[in-house]
């Protein structure tokens, strides 16, 4: 039987100038992981206005989620509640930045199909 390391980090809001530094404690243990998966809270985008009509979180600025594959995360879920607070764009340009960074995505897409 071939075993494998499996972790999660929940709630990434990478919204600070330097979002490598909160992966700088643990770095090293999350690239032990055969499978790493973090869940990205808030849209990543330069598009978009505010939809939410709950308490909206700010979009953060697309290049942040670069700190996510310099940590070595390979999937990120994007089913939370802030995803879409500044609309179809935001969501949109989280995903493709995402993609274009090797991680996979789930949780959110432009159909259902593509959120799967």
């Amino acid at each position: 039987m071939t075993r494998a390391t499996l972790m999660m980090v929940g709630d990434l809001i990478l919204d600070e100038p330097q979002p490598d530094s909160y992966f700088e404690p643990s770095r090293a243990l999350l690239k032990t992981a055969d499978v790493l998966i973090g869940h990205v809270e808030v849209p990543h985008t330069l598009r978009g206005s505010e939809q939410s009509t709950d308490v909206p979180a700010p979009p953060a600025h697309p290049d942040h989620l670069q700190a996510l594959a310099r940590a070595g995360f390979h999937i990120a879920t994007l089913a939370g509640n802030h995803i879409a607070d500044v609309g179809p764009q935001g969501i949109a340009d989280t995903v493709a930045t995402l993609q274009g960074l090797g991680l996979q995505t789930t949780g959110a897409g432009a159909t259902l199909a593509a959120a799967r």
